[in-house]
């Protein structure tokens, strides 16, 4: 009997050649141009599975010639989000299909070659007769994504590796194999992460007229916007949700999950809702009565509903009771075809800013942090300018100096205004140690030490 992962690849193939088929069909055959804004548009409508708008992307992005970074980099995406990471495949296991895996890594690898020979240029818009807006991803946002990427499958691979070879499922060959690619990958991401960096402080001075105008051009040139529909995927995403769950975990109540499924199987009936919102929430609800365990958040679906449903049972929680069942109800019609990551996800984000713990619920992207921490760094800078004019003295100086670059401060007291931003910065960036990436967030400290024109960054 097939496997499940054997499955998918075969169904990879056979659609690739019966759409090779039907465009030779046609008398026209489809432009690159074409083919990549059909793929876009396709990924953008797929809900996180292998559905059928992932296999058109898929289909699609083997289609287009004249390859671009952010073609290499989604059709690494579709493998990697809805093939590596649907419900049946351990979104923590990089080796659970070796082959989608390593062509995830080739794809990646390919953008991030490419990202290296077009300079990192900016974000591109394409705009599909001139109805819908396709927004690329900027090569920032791909190159932090590879980096996640690969740092999470090096960090899992063996664990996972030695079992498979145990059950002489795969060979060590291959995990090795899988390994070095996957080092290689991570070396050369970082490479040009670093070089986005340099470009932009490149850009910053060279039409900036001072200290603190180069601040704000800076923080503006590293600030990033995406629209990503499968962000349930994001790594702070699922850090924020754990956070979540560890909370609530707390204040569980007597009973089974079976017992909560049900009780909201009997809330359905009588919610004020449409007759296929109801049936949309009872088949998500049917899914999720199956327990399947979700390793990303080290726990059954199943219980993850009950935790949250419970939340609504609290004493403090009185006032808003009703308001978290309906926003349950919601979450679970919203999820109809949604993947197991977004599933948890909607359902987890149904506590946000209803549960009397603010910090239950709310779920940010590791781009909605880092943009967070560069306008922070910037906001310190301005902050420490103005307490130091106030200061008076050689301190009032080294705070003119960010205005007018001919004013030459003393060095000690340079260092001393330093030392402070600095400080600053030190503590928002440990406010996020556990929503990013160590390897991350060391690039994004740097990055905001140079945003405040520290020296000695």
């Amino acid at each position: 009997m097939l496997s499940y992962q054997t499955a998918i690849i075969i169904v990879i193939i056979i659609s690739i050649i019966a759409y090779l088929f039907s465009c030779t069909s046609h008398k026209s055959k489809p432009t690159s141009k074409s083919q990549h804004i059909i793929a876009e548009l396709e990924y953008q409508e797929s809900d996180g599975t292998f559905d059928q708008h992932a296999k058109n992307a898929l289909v699609a992005n083997t289609q287009i010639k004249n390859r671009t970074a952010v073609d290499d980099y989604r059709a690494g995406n579709i493998l990697e989000l809805n093939v590596l990471q649907g419900d049946e495949i351990d979104p923590n296991t990089p080796i659970a299909n070796i082959d989608a895996t390593r062509t995830s890594i080739s794809h990646y690898r390919n953008a991030v070659n490419r990202l290296m020979d077009r300079e990192l240029a900016a974000t591109v818009e394409i705009t599909e007769n001139n109805t819908r807006r396709i927004v690329e991803p900027q090569p920032v946002v791909m190159l932090d994504h590879i980096i996640d990427f690969g740092e999470r499958n090096l960090r899992n691979i063996w664990d996972f590796g030695f079992q498979r070879i145990l059950e002489d499922d795969i060979g060590l060959a291959n995990i090795l194999g899988v390994h070095n690619q996957l080092v290689e990958l991570n070396a050369t991401a970082l490479t040009a992460r670093k070089n986005k960096s340099e470009i932009n402080i490149a850009k910053a001075k060279a039409t900036s007229h001072s200290k603190k105008d180069f601040a704000e051009k800076l923080t503006n040139l590293n600030l990033t916007h995406t629209s990503d529909p499968q962000n349930v995927h994001d790594p702070s995403v699922r850090a924020d949700n754990n956070h979540t769950l560890d909370i609530i975990k707390s204040t569980v109540l007597p009973g089974s999950a079976s017992d909560t499924i049900h009780e909201i199987s009997q809330y359905l009936t009588r919610s004020n809702i449409s007759e296929s919102q109801r049936q949309s929430a009872q088949k998500v609800l049917s899914e999720i009565s199956k327990g399947n365990i979700i390793t990303a958040y080290n726990d059954n679906e199943d219980n993850i509903l009950k935790y949250v449903w419970d939340r609504s049972k609290l004493k403090a929680n009185e006032e808003n009771s009703k308001n978290i069942q309906d926003a349950v109800i919601t979450a679970l019609y919203q999820s109809s075809g949604v993947c197991i990551n977004g599933r948890v996800s909607n359902i987890v984000g149904a506590l946000a800013t209803l549960d009397i713990n603010e910090e239950v619920g709310a779920a940010q992207t590791e781009e909605h942090y880092k943009n967070e921490i560069f306008m922070a760094a910037k906001d310190i800078l301005n902050e420490e300018i103005e307490i130091a004019k106030k200061a008076g003295g050689d301190m009032k100086i080294v705070a003119e100096s960010y205005d007018d670059i001919n004013i030459t401060p003393d060095p000690d007291h340079q260092k001393v205004f330093e030392n402070k931003v600095m400080e600053r910065i030190d503590e928002v960036i440990a406010n996020h140690k556990d929503k990013i990436t160590p390897t991350k967030l060391n690039e994004i400290r740097i990055d905001s030490y140079v945003v405040a024109g520290l020296s000695n960054n």
